[in-house]
């Protein structure tokens, strides 16, 4: 499990307990800290991590995006590009 906490990315490992239907937590270990950007939201998430645990996505908070780009039917455009290089 990951969590913010301050300006720190810390993991824990979950493990099985003693078949009660709990958990053990490990010790937590810092994996990231910096400054980053603060949840306003509770529930809005300000990183992200890979399905493997191995990446992390972290907001910046210098460096904030000012624009996004939304593209649609981006399949039709890949079609396209395979078909022409066929």
């Amino acid at each position: 499990m990951f969590y913010r906490s301050a300006d720190e990315v810390l993991a824990v490992e979950l493990r099985a307990g003693d078949g009660s239907g709990l958990v053990e937590p490990s010790t937590p270990r810092a994996l990231l800290s910096g400054r980053f950007v603060r949840n306003e939201r509770p529930a809005v998430a300000v990183y992200d991590v890979n399905d493997s645990g191995d990446e992390f996505l972290v907001i910046d908070p210098e460096r904030r995006p000012t624009a996004m780009h939304v593209v649609t039917n981006w399949t039709d455009e890949l079609e396209r590009t395979m078909r022409s290089s066929q």
